[in-house]
């Protein structure tokens, strides 16, 4: 899960140091666009299936390759749960720690969660 422009993502108020609460929604089916990927048609099964892999991610501000050996370095938070909303969208939530990651959800940054497409079954 990464912090970048985007919006939907609430942050409970400061709770002294110890971090803070975030909810945001991160991804609806639709029609998306990646990269060499082409346009690719993300079903609601397919997040289904995906979307509880989510929970204990970290959180990092744009895009970075997480690794063993630099995770603790790069991450600001980590989701601690996702869900399926009824307004359609997958939405989660977990804790930021981070204080250059709250002040960029103060001039409005989200989260994205940026995974990669391993293979499409060549419908759209």
């Amino acid at each position: 899960m990464l912090l970048d422009k985007n919006i939907n993502l609430q942050l409970q108020n400061d709770n002294g140091g110890k971090g803070r609460l975030f909810v945001a929604r991160f991804i609806e089916p639709a029609l998306v666009g990646y990269g060499n990927e082409g346009v690719l048609n993300v079903t609601n099964e397919a997040l289904a299936r995906f979307y509880q892999t989510m929970i204990g991610c970290p959180v990092i501000i744009k895009h970075q390759d997480v690794t063993d050996e630099n995770a603790q370095e790069i991450r600001v938070g980590v989701v601690s749960n996702a869900e399926y909303t009824n307004d359609g969208w997958y939405s989660c939530s977990g804790i930021i720690w981070d204080k250059d990651a709250l002040d960029l959800i103060g001039k409005g940054w989200s989260v994205s969660c940026t995974y990669e497409v391993l293979e499409t079954t060549g419908v759209s």
